[in-house]
């Protein structure tokens, strides 16, 4: 009959004209890689468009493609909007492959999802970081306080004999050793920018051997740097510290007399190490209030004593930096101590 015959052509039609749409389509397909998935994307030029739903064709891959830009810089994707478009598009053209856009919209979902995952797992890691820190000053506070009870009668005893061995050979780091010996606990307490690296490093280095039970490996050193390993004496981990010392050449009083005379002062120390030895360091040896933050990246805690700012820096979970560097005082100790 004639109206079969025009169903027939009608369907023939219809088959022609979506495999010509489909074949068409060949140069307008890429593939973008989303998260780890490969994505075909369609992208039609606008004067390209047959389409009754040509507004929101336009509209839904202009909106892809502030997503797609929006994924290479990490930032989270509008979806909705998005979603309502491609649906007007299905309603007004049932013809248009709508596909192409409805599975990249489906990647950026999965891409949010997992950028929202990722948000959450940092925030729990700086908040475990946080209590982790805080629980290792109040730990440490507690022993630090019960040993300098128990030590008081030590360092009287230390002070005395000191003073009678400086007062003998009439050293003139007397003034400044015994105001060091006087304010800290630690027999091998010193400042450290400004003044000669042989007396800070042979304090310092004294401390580290009996106080925290470390034991010298090696170092080396030439006029403008010096650095020394230190490792536990007893330990069943890859623990360590390197302590690296950066300095100018002066013309103040070398603490050990030195061929060419020149006294090398300290300008900058940094001691990095495993996180269990650094965080000990920092708060026994110095005995001063710390206060949160700081201005430098990566910056935890910091504290100022005389001329050096004192900084703990975390540069992964498992090594931190103590950084002493000039603070906003500037000391002289050389004159202020009167070694000359």
């Amino acid at each position: 009959t004639k109206t079969m015959k025009k169903l027939i052509l009608l369907l023939v039609y219809i088959l022609f004209f979506n495999n010509l749409f489909s074949q068409n389509l060949t140069k307008y397909i890429k593939k973008y890689k989303i998260l780890n998935d490969s994505i075909e994307i369609l992208r039609i030029p606008e004067n390209k468009i047959k389409s009754a739903a040509k507004g929101y064709i336009t509209y839904v891959q202009n909106r892809l493609d502030k997503a797609y830009s929006n994924y290479l810089n990490k930032q989270e994707v509008e979806t909705d909007i998005t979603t309502m478009s491609i649906n007007s598009i299905k309603s007004l053209d049932e013809s248009w492959n709508s596909t192409y856009y409805v599975n990249e919209l489906n990647a950026y979902k999965n891409y949010n999802k997992q950028l929202e995952s990722d948000i959450e797992a940092e925030k729990e890691y700086q908040i475990q970081r946080k209590y982790q820190i805080q629980d290792s000053i109040n730990k440490d506070n507690e022993i630090k306080e019960k040993k300098r009870k128990d030590s008081l009668s030590i360092i009287r005893t230390k002070k005395e004999i000191e003073k009678d061995s400086l007062d003998h050979f009439k050293n003139p780091y007397n003034i400044l050793e015994r105001h060091l010996n006087g304010i800290s606990e630690h027999y091998g307490f010193s400042y450290f920018v400004g003044l000669d690296i042989n007396f800070v490093n042979i304090r310092f280095s004294t401390y580290l051997q009996t106080d925290m039970n470390l034991a010298y490996i090696n170092g080396q050193s030439n006029n403008n740097f010096s650095t020394q390993k230190y490792t536990p004496k007893i330990t069943t981990e890859d623990e360590y510290i390197n302590v690296n010392y950066y300095l100018k050449n002066t013309n103040n009083i070398p603490y050990v007399k030195t061929d060419d005379n020149i006294c090398r002062v300290i300008t900058k120390c940094e001691i990095i190490g495993t996180t269990d030895i650094i965080i000990k360091i920092f708060l026994n040896y110095w005995d001063q209030d710390i206060k949160l933050g700081g201005y430098k990246q990566g910056e935890i805690v910091h504290m100022t004593i005389m001329g050096d700012r004192i900084s703990l820096m975390g540069i992964s979970p498992n090594v931190y930096k103590i950084l002493i560097e000039k603070g906003n005082a500037t000391c002289d100790y050389y004159a202020t101590f009167k070694i000359k």
